[in-house]
């Protein structure tokens, strides 16, 4: 009897045809990309990046703020094509990761390849007219030098999805196969790098952002390390009279409650007056209502050590996300502070950061009582802890710190204090120090917080 179904194809050479297949069109895209790629980097370094070194309408110093290691990372495009061109893909990208650290360095100068450019742009007619009459080129296409510059950025993420696609469409016994694994590898790697660099600056942006609303002779920069998560307009709940509408900022370890200045005050029009800061390691948080979604909001309640704080609004999808910015921050402050008891060890930080001054200062809620709070304290060197050597007999001793500030130490009772006036009163903390084992002057510090 005559076979009338067809023959039976084999699986794994059906799955081998589409990898083949996949490879060869992710190469193909690869290799046509990267042409493109390297035309408009040279075009760049080229038309802008020469001609501006040769006739000097930007300092050195200016130049290299704007385009960062632009002719670097050309240079290793132009390495790496004859080998795409040739087929050689697993020694032409593993040959290409030890020039992904200029892709680092392009991200980190990022944010002052913008502001430079802004700057020039703003104040020298110069530049402006060069930079105008380059664009115009035909080569350009139309694409303006803003355009241009996040271009390594974007690339970047193309190797990521190019190189990745090619590494698994490669068979497991291929020579390739293993040289395009570990460059997929390295350029994740760098992706995530860059990632964290891309948002500690946009992090930075909005903390410089929020300390513009807060100016005034009392605001100080805030502490490295803290993070910013939202801010909006909320209703404080009093226990008695009407709900007063207050902006709030929230950041990974606290939450600051926030005044509009009156209008007729023109100097500081536009800007906010601390009321109060309230640390998150603290913070309990609950829903009093609003948990169905209907149309009549939320109410959250805030529990601290000596205050409870109820937090009202009427829109329920933004009362929705407060909370879960508000649970994160409870969350990372207490990751925060387990990191804190079991290391124990703080980092030397800078004498100007300290922000806890002037809004503690100005919150009459807080006035007389006090409380454990965790904090990175100012101290201008930690050697401040040991005694002066000038007078050996001498139980303490005193620095200025950020003007008023006072730093005094008793290196007897081990233990530092520091105070600073503020507008109603006075805070100190006291430390409580030991020294820990290890390379450097590294102590383990217990902070007590006191407002008057």
């Amino acid at each position: 009897m005559e076979n009338l179904c067809p023959r039976a194809r084999c699986p794994v050479q059906e799955q081998r045809a589409r990898w083949e297949r996949k490879r060869a069109c992710t190469a193909r895209e690869l290799l046509e990309t990267e042409r493109r790629y390297q035309e408009q980097l040279g075009l760049v370094a080229t038309y802008f990046v020469g001609i501006l070194r040769a006739k000097g309408t930007l300092r050195p110093p200016e130049l290299q703020a704007l385009f960062g290691p632009w002719e670097l990372i050309y240079g290793a495009s132009q390495e790496l094509l004859p080998y795409l061109e040739g087929g050689h893909w697993g020694q032409g990208l593993e040959g290409f990761c030890p020039h992904l650290e200029l892709y680092t360095q392009f991200a980190a100068n990022a944010e002052m390849s913008w502001t430079t450019l802004q700057k020039q742009l703003k104040k020298s007619k110069r530049f402006r007219r060069f930079v105008r009459l380059q664009e115009g080129r035909p080569e350009f296409g139309g694409l303006q030098l803003q355009d241009l510059l996040p271009l390594p950025l974007q690339r970047l993420q193309q190797y990521e999805n190019l190189v990745i696609a090619l590494a698994e469409n490669t068979s497991p016994n291929s020579p390739d196969h293993q040289q395009l694994t570990r460059a997929a590898r390295l350029i994740s790697e760098t992706i995530q790098t860059v990632h964290t660099i891309g948002q500690k600056q946009k992090n930075g942006q909005h903390l410089r952002r929020v300390q513009a609303l807060l100016g005034g002779r009392q605001a100080k920069r805030f502490t490295s390390g803290r993070w910013f998560l939202r801010q909006g307009w909320l209703l404080v709940v009093p226990p008695r009279g009407e709900p007063r509408p207050r902006m709030f900022f929230l950041f990974s370890d606290v939450l600051l409650m926030a005044k509009p200045r009156p209008p007729l005050q023109l100097l500081q029009s536009g800007t906010f007056a601390c009321r109060a800061l309230y640390p998150m390691a603290q913070c309990q948080l609950h829903r009093v209502f609003g948990h169905s979604g209907g149309p009549c909001g939320g109410l959250l309640s805030l529990s601290f050590p000596h205050e409870k704080l109820l937090l009202m609004s009427t829109d329920q999808e933004d009362l929705l996300h407060w909370y879960h910015s508000l649970t994160l921050a409870i969350r990372l402050s207490e990751e925060d502070r387990e990191v804190v008891r079991a290391e124990g060890l703080f980092p030397r930080p800078q004498t100007e950061d300290l922000f806890l001054n002037p809004c503690l200062g100005e919150s009459p809620r807080t006035a007389g009582r006090e409380c454990h709070v965790h904090m990175h304290v100012d101290l201008p060197c930690l050697s401040l802890l040991k005694p002066p050597r000038s007078n050996p007999s001498c139980g303490g001793a005193e620095r200025r710190v950020a003007g008023s500030s006072s730093v005094s130490y008793s290196s007897d009772a081990g233990s530092a204090l520091f105070r600073a006036p503020t507008t109603r009163g006075s805070f100190s903390a006291r430390l409580h120090f030991r020294k820990q084992q290890g390379p450097g002057l590294q102590y383990a510090i217990a902070t007590e917080l006191v407002i008057a």
